[in-house]
């Protein structure tokens, strides 16, 4: 299973409940972002990890809406956030494949994401990602 994780909550600093304002025709940044990972290849879920807090219920009601998968967890701990997401839905390393993005990136692009995930698993890694050395503009990292 691959598992297209988008990190969002409503809590931003800068420009607060930006994952949910609209982007384009009746498109949220969240939702475009969901239709775009509609086209990445294979057997896959959407899961939208948000926080426990309250102002993080439009999210949930989004995912309910839209039938996408969501987990609540830890809203300043994104790597507990992770790993709780992970124990839930029983994810196994030697089957499964994370892709882990941030739901302030509505063009992220699912043939970039496709080709990485073949070279993940054809190359046996590990781990994988566009930003370690950044290769991409901002907004597509994978």
């Amino acid at each position: 299973m691959i598992y297209l994780t988008i990190q969002a909550r409503m809590g931003s600093t800068r420009l607060p409940g930006k994952v949910l304002k609209h982007l384009w025709k009746n498109y949220s940044v969240l939702t475009y972002m969901i239709k775009r990972l509609s086209f990445v290849d294979g057997d896959k879920k959407i899961v939208i990890l948000t926080t426990k807090n309250k102002k993080d219920l439009p999210i949930v009601k989004l995912c309910k809406k839209l039938k996408i998968d969501y987990f609540r967890g830890s809203e300043h701990d994104v790597l507990k956030r992770m790993y709780d997401f992970i124990i839930k839905f029983d994810v196994h390393e030697s089957n499964d494949v994370i892709v882990d993005l941030t739901g302030d990136c509505p063009l992220v692009d699912p043939y970039l994401i496709n080709d990485m995930i073949f070279k993940y698993l054809f190359y046996g890694y590990q781990y994988l990602s566009n930003i370690i050395t950044r290769s991409y503009p901002d907004g597509f990292d994978i």
